[in-house]
């Protein structure tokens, strides 16, 4: 539902919710012969949300936005074990512009996230899951960009950073810059380097998964276990990018781009 409440104002609101029935076949260790089984999984998953968000004009160079959000989910995660994760969110970003040359659009937000699970309890010579039963976390984020034109109309430089916290790697940085020149109507040249992370989730940080049973020559079985890390930290990538765009017609136009990524502190 979109609402024009004045010539400035536009108020939406969105909601979704769908069902899903799920079955799979998994193969599980076990601790007696023959180590491992096809075991049949079959689950319910049900997720629904609500958004609203408002959006202001407050001049021809200047737009603000605020929109909440809330959802709610309920599935199964390892050997059928009951999982729900409920999320609220709120962001507000800010464009304006600053003398003749630049345009700043800056950002606040806030995302908390609760969430509770119930390990499996296998029967006995099986594998199992174990996590702490709840668990709760927040997000806070703030950006800023600044979009140059150095040469109106045929050079801009945009810069900006996204500064977060959040309760598993604690204080995250993504810087970005991108330069943008046109020598004419048809030829456009652009670099970019960019920071960005993957910060960690629960189940790289609170989990045990049983992953594989060995036979060790005896009457006992051995046992392969996938451990949490409570130090886990975010994977980092650094993005490098070059492109060009020539538009030979006013109906046809032609993009060729390069990427580069560097990754740190992959986990596998």
């Amino acid at each position: 539902v979109d609402q024009y409440t004045t010539d400035r104002d536009v108020l939406t609101f969105e909601a979704s919710g769908y069902g899903s029935r799920n079955e799979q076949m998994l193969r599980i260790p076990f601790l007696t012969p023959p180590l491992e089984r096809n075991v049949g999984s079959a689950f319910n998953a049900a997720e629904g949300y609500a958004l609203g968000r408002w959006a202001h004009t407050i001049s021809e160079t200047s737009d603000m936005a605020l929109q909440v959000y809330y959802d709610h989910l309920n599935r199964s995660v390892w050997m059928n074990a009951p999982y729900s994760l409920n999320t609220a969110d709120i962001d507000f970003h800010h464009r304006f512009g600053l003398g003749q040359r630049q345009e700043i659009t800056w950002g606040l937000g806030y995302r908390f996230t609760a969430d509770g699970v119930r390990p499996t309890e296998p029967s006995p010579g099986t594998p199992s899951f174990t996590m702490p039963r709840h668990r709760d976390d927040y997000f806070a984020s703030g950006f800023i960009q600044d979009d140059i034109a150095l040469v109106p109309g045929r050079l801009h430089f945009i810069a900006g950073t996204k500064l977060e916290e959040n309760s598993y790697s604690w204080f995250e940085a993504d810087p970005s810059g991108k330069l943008l020149w046109t020598p004419n109507d048809a030829n456009t040249v652009w670099g970019s380097i960019a920071r960005a992370v993957r910060t960690p989730s629960r189940w790289e940080q609170d989990s045990t998964l049983s992953a594989l049973a060995v036979p060790t020559g005896t009457p006992l079985a051995g046992l392969v276990q996938a451990q949490a890390d409570p130090h886990f930290i975010s994977e980092e990538l650094v993005a490098y990018e070059l492109g060009y765009r020539v538009r030979p017609s006013r109906r046809l136009s032609l993009d060729l781009s390069g990427f580069f990524n560097h990754y740190d502190n992959l986990q596998g």
